[in-house]
């Protein structure tokens, strides 16, 4: 449960200051205590589900961003974008080669 604990306060504070929100800030748009963001955020308290929907409506993260298995996606993400930016430097590299592209 720790584990778990720890993965949820750290994104929830990445998904804080990714919105550029203070604690206190994110507190009040969800119109609960600065002392509880930072209780998430410290690993003192979890959120119920219906604050964690209402932290990521307001810091405009899906509620996956909080979840081990919304970074295994994000991760399996990356992998692909970085294989077709791979393929497209490849394909930019042709039409250079036949003079089709600057």
């Amino acid at each position: 449960m720790v584990k778990k604990s720890n993965f949820l306060s750290r994104r929830l504070r990445q998904a804080r200051l990714a919105a550029g929100l203070s604690q206190k800030e994110l507190g009040k748009r969800l119109r609960i205590s600065d002392k509880s963001i930072s209780a998430y955020e410290q690993c003192r308290a979890l959120p119920s589900f219906d604050v964690l929907q209402r932290i990521s409506q307001v810091t405009k993260k899906p509620v996956a961003f909080f979840t081990e298995e919304g970074m295994k996606q994000e991760s399996e993400l990356q992998i692909r974008l970085k294989v077709i930016e791979d393929e497209l430097a490849e394909l930019r590299q042709v039409l250079r080669e036949k003079g089709l592209l600057d």
